[in-house]
């Protein structure tokens, strides 16, 4: 990372951490710059949850959670990483070879357990300037997790 670019960052960061939804953009913008797609997702969703408008046309959060339903205690009972291993496994074996036959693909970025288990997925090759990311190809994930996991589970999506 270069100085200035790392100076930026530092700068729109404090602003960040008061929960300015304009910081938290051009934070996340200056990480994905830089790839580090970790820390992007991080304050871009920070940003969309503050209602930045072009957040929130960055990251797509796809959930069923409102409507509830039947808990797989299986998934709960399994440990953070057994968990994170499955989710994996799933992408591997399920969503990457359906997405390849379209030139795309997506990766794992981070995986928070809890009661509202988020994955963090970020959209790879033909995928990552889809117009389809938001709509079915989020509902076809969302369906792969849920049938994993279940209606609990928040999907966030760049």
């Amino acid at each position: 990372m270069s100085n200035i670019s790392n100076n930026a960052i530092e700068h729109h960061k404090k602003a960040a951490y008061t929960n300015h939804a304009d910081a938290q953009l051009k934070t996340g913008m200056l990480y994905r710059e830089e790839g580090n797609i970790l820390e992007a997702m991080r304050y871009l969703i920070a940003a969309a949850h503050n209602s930045n408008a072009q957040a929130q046309g960055i990251i797509t959060y796809v959930s069923n959670s409102a409507i509830g339903g039947v808990t797989n205690d299986s998934f709960y009972l399994l440990s953070d990483f057994a968990q994170k291993e499955l989710i994996q496994n799933l992408i591997d074996t399920k969503i990457t070879p359906a997405l390849l036959g379209d030139g795309g693909g997506i990766r794992l970025v981070n995986y928070i357990p809890g009661k509202k288990p988020q994955i963090w997925l970020n959209y790879l090759g033909a995928c990552s300037g889809c117009h389809l990311g938001s709509t079915s190809t989020a509902d076809m994930l969302l369906k792969h997790f849920e049938a994993v996991i279940d209606k609990n589970v928040v999907l966030y999506l760049m």
